[in-house]
């Protein structure tokens, strides 16, 4: 077997929350049947996108296991090509990210640019250890953080889209509501899913505090909704009176004891 060092790769590493949780209780395996279902409809488009012909990326590779997707391209690109592989995978990130909190499952995780081996049988660098800290130790919060050495080769792919932002730390984030949820029915599973989680993590501050984040920018969202302020969103059936049922109208109160 040929044996290949780490190259330069764009990479992306996402990690579902709670996994270790729903598989102890999956005894119906629906959570295993969501997880193959997202894991399988990934694989066909990065096999479809892979087939197509787009002159600034050879291939996407990707690896996946029972709580985390990684995924990564050759990084070998001019900077204008860089910023069309950072669109897509800002793209399959937020498709995931909207798809696992229908499904009540947060995520977080991280986009980086370093050295890594993946192939059928590993993934291996440096750069994986960087996405996995900008996952463990940057995002915090259910959100998928981009490293600010992005910021800086891609900044043409920031003036010309509003898919990202920073938050009060500085650190800038897929705003995944803005790419993947522009209709009234996925807003509305989104909202059902936040209140089931609140219900269901009630008294463990640890997830409350996660979802409180999350739950700020739902409603962020909402409002912006309203103002007609989000682009491709179809608000003919929004108005006041239909308001509230796509909101989460506080954050949950946090326990005064941490559990």
């Amino acid at each position: 077997m040929a044996t290949k060092t780490p190259s330069l790769h764009l990479i992306a590493y996402i990690d579902f929350l709670g996994t270790k949780e729903r598989i102890r209780k999956d005894t119906n395996n629906k959570h295993f049947e969501f997880l193959s279902s997202l894991y399988g409809d990934i694989y066909k488009y990065i096999e479809q996108r892979n087939k197509e012909d787009y002159h600034y990326i050879k291939s996407f590779k990707t690896r996946t296991f029972s709580d985390n997707i990684l995924f990564a391209t050759s990084a070998h690109l001019s900077n204008i090509q860089l910023c069309y592989a950072l669109g897509d995978f800002i793209d399959m990130a937020a498709k995931i990210q909207a798809s696992a909190l229908i499904n009540g499952i947060l995520t977080r995780g991280g986009i980086t640019i370093g050295n890594i081996c993946i192939n059928e049988y590993l993934a291996y660098g440096k750069g994986l250890l960087e996405a996995i800290d900008l996952e463990e130790n940057v995002a915090n919060n259910p959100r998928i953080v981009i490293h600010d050495c992005l910021e800086k080769k891609c900044s043409e792919y920031y003036k010309s889209n509003s898919y990202t932002k920073k938050d009060i730390d500085n650190f800038r984030y897929i705003d995944f509501y803005s790419y993947a949820v522009r209709t009234a029915s996925l807003l509305e599973q989104c909202t059902n899913s936040l209140e089931a989680l609140t219900k269901e993590k009630c008294g463990n501050n640890k997830v409350i505090s996660k979802l409180n984040w999350l739950i700020n920018q739902h409603n962020e969202y909402i409002e912006k909704v309203f103002k007609n302020e989000i682009i491709h969103f179809d608000t003919k059936y929004f108005d006041d009176s239909t308001k509230e049922k796509y909101r989460i109208i506080k954050p949950v109160v946090m326990n005064s004891i941490s559990n």
